[in-house]
C-alpha cells in the first residue's frame, strides 16, 4: 500500500520481479533434473564452475537457486554447493532442524533455518552429506531441534516442535514460574 502512496505502478513492479532471463529459467531445469536426494531427508545440488559457466549466470544467480528444491514433501533439509577458486559454498537450509550449528562446524553460521559455510574442496563434500543427514535423521525421527524462545530477556529451550500452543505456553509458564521461585530465593539470600 505504501509504495501505491509514491505512485509506483503495480504492474509494471510484478511484470519486473516476475521476468526471469532464459539462462536462468535453463538453470532451474538442470537443477531439477540433477538435485540429489538421501534416504534421510536432505536434498542437494552441485553447482561446479562448469555448470555456472554453461548456463551464462552469475554466481549469485547459481546460488540463488537453492530456494528451487526447498518445497520437496519429505526433505526438510536442503543445500546448494557452489564452487568458487579455492572452496566451495554451502548455502544451507531448513524446514526442520536448526542448520547454524552444521555451518559453524564447516567454518561458517548463520541462523537457525537458513545458513552458509564453506569446504575445502569436493573431497570433503560426503563428510558434510553424512553430518547433514545425522542431523534431519535424528529430526524426522524424534522431531527434536533446538527451539528457543525469548520470554522476559530470557531465553528458553523447547525440544520438540511438535508441541501445539497451548502445550508450549504451559512449558514457558512452568520455566518462568520457576525462574521466578529462584529469584526470589536468590533475593531473600541477600537480604
Amino acid at each position: 500500500a505504501k509504495l501505491l502512496e509514491y505512485g509506483v505502478e503495480v504492474e509494471v513492479l510484478d511484470n519486473y520481479l516476475s521476468v526471469e532471463t532464459l539462462q536462468t529459467v535453463k538453470l532451474k531445469g538442470y537443477v531439477l533434473e540433477n538435485c540429489e536426494f538421501t534416504n534421510d531427508g536432505v536434498v542437494y545440488i552441485k553447482m561446479p564452475r562448469d555448470v555456472i559457466n554453461k548456463y551464462g549466470v552469475t554466481d549469485e544467480e547459481a546460488a540463488s537457486q537453492v530456494g528451487l528444491i526447498g518445497s520437496i514433501e519429505g526433505y526438510p533439509c536442503y543445500c546448494l554447493f557452489i564452487e568458487y577458486p579455492n572452496e566451495v559454498r554451502i548455502r544451507i537450509r531448513s524446514r526442520g532442524p536448526r542448520v547454524d550449528k552444521l555451518a559453524n562446524k564447516y567454518g561458517g553460521g548463520g541462523h537457525e533455518k537458513a545458513a552458509g559455510a564453506h569446504l575445502d574442496s569436493w573431497d570433503e563434500l560426503d563428510t558434510f552429506i553424512k553430518d547433514f543427514n545425522s542431523l534431519c535423521k535424528y529430526y524426522k525421527e524424534t522431531g527434536k531441534v533446538d527451539y528457543k524462545v525469548y520470554l522476559k530477556d530470557k531465553e528458553y529451550t523447547i525440544e520438540k516442535t511438535n508441541h501445539n500452543e497451548e502445550e508450549i505456553s504451559i512449558i514457558l509458564s512452568e520455566a518462568l514460574e520457576q525462574d521466578q521461585i529462584t529469584e526470589l530465593k536468590n533475593s531473600l539470600k541477600e537480604e
